[in-house]
């Protein structure tokens, strides 16, 4: 092992250990994932009145004694948690009491726990002053998280996100939401956005920056703030952290691609490529299993006509996506 080698891996270590710690990651709740998270707003008067759906399921073979932490958005007021149950053909909505859950300022610590395999609906209200002309929304994301759908009417609201995509506009209840989503989260990520009242003026200021949009300016955003103020380094200067990291980063660019160039690339290539493939069977079988379950679920009475519309559509717009990439992938082989 020559010495460029040797430096090389100690700067990657030294790099992979920074980045862990201001990214400050929750390693004890791997084994916790959120399918589904759902956040529909709607406006009333001052207040954005906001419902959240969490269906959190254990992946492992123990019991999760721990406490489920969930943090709300700053400034969540008059929050309220319900559970919803399966009961046969019928789904049920349970209050429940101060010994399962416990209101923490912006956290909610859920106490009941999760058997192996199983899964709890989490129903979570709260209002929003909604007193600007313009709100911005900062969402942590606690768990590894499948899919983030944001639903706001249609003819009242507008959501302008760089972390989000359009899902289009769906109806539900007899009422035209848009439809916002993000998927494939890892823990400690953010998902924020802005909320605008739906005016014609507003309308068009959002198509004219909708494309080179960005709710970020350094470490000045409402997100970066939040990230920063949860992490280790609060006390600390961040920009001269995220000088050293950007420092960091393009020197292990650098060396990474001087150790690649004197490997075999074609090699590397075809395994990347390989394993990028296996990954989208892989998700393309878990979307197909779920459009199947979902069946299944509207077949038995389950799920409601218009919940099994929207994600039945949803599912299969991802479903295509993944399948083009498939289709592109096997004419590059």
């Amino acid at each position: 092992m020559n010495t460029r080698t040797k430096f090389t891996g100690l700067i990657t270590i030294l790099g992979i250990f920074i980045l862990l710690l201001v990214s400050n990651p929750v390693w004890a709740e791997e084994n916790i994932k959120v399918d589904e998270h759902l956040v529909l707003f709607n406006s009333h008067l001052n207040e954005l009145q906001v419902k959240e759906l969490y269906q959190i399921t254990n992946t492992s073979t123990e019991k999760v004694k721990k406490s489920l932490i969930i943090t709300l958005p700053t400034g969540a007021q008059n929050v309220v948690v319900n559970q919803k149950k399966l009961l046969g053909n019928d789904s049920q909505i349970i209050n429940l009491d101060q010994n399962q859950y416990e209101i923490q300022g912006e956290r909610i610590v859920l106490k009941a726990p999760l058997d192996p395999g199983k899964s709890k609906v989490f129903l979570i209200y709260y209002n929003l002053d909604f007193q600007e002309n313009l709100k911005e929304v900062v969402m942590p994301v606690p768990y590894f998280t499948d899919t983030v759908y944001v639903l706001t009417p249609d003819d009242s609201l507008t959501i302008n996100s760089k972390d989000l995509h359009s899902m289009g506009i769906q109806s539900l209840d007899e009422i035209q939401y848009q439809v916002m989503a993000a998927h494939e989260l890892s823990p400690d990520s953010i998902v924020s956005f802005q909320i605008l009242p739906d005016t014609e003026e507003i309308k068009k200021g959002v198509r004219k920056v909708s494309r080179g949009f960005s709710a970020s300016t350094g470490f000045h955003s409402a997100s970066h703030l939040n990230t920063w103020n949860n992490s280790p380094l609060k006390n600390t200067n961040p920009h001269l952290w995220l000088l050293f990291v950007l420092s960091l980063v393009i020197g292990i660019l650098v060396l990474l691609t001087l150790y690649l160039r004197e490997k075999h690339k074609q090699k590397k290539y075809r395994v990347n490529r390989e394993g990028i493939y296996t990954n989208l069977l892989n998700k393309q079988n878990r979307l197909l299993k779920r459009i199947k379950d979902l069946d299944q679920q509207m077949e038995a009475g389950k799920i409601e006509e218009d919940v099994y519309q929207v994600l039945r559509q949803q599912y299969k717009e991802i479903l295509i996506k993944v399948k083009l990439r498939l289709k592109k992938l096997e004419e590059g082989f």
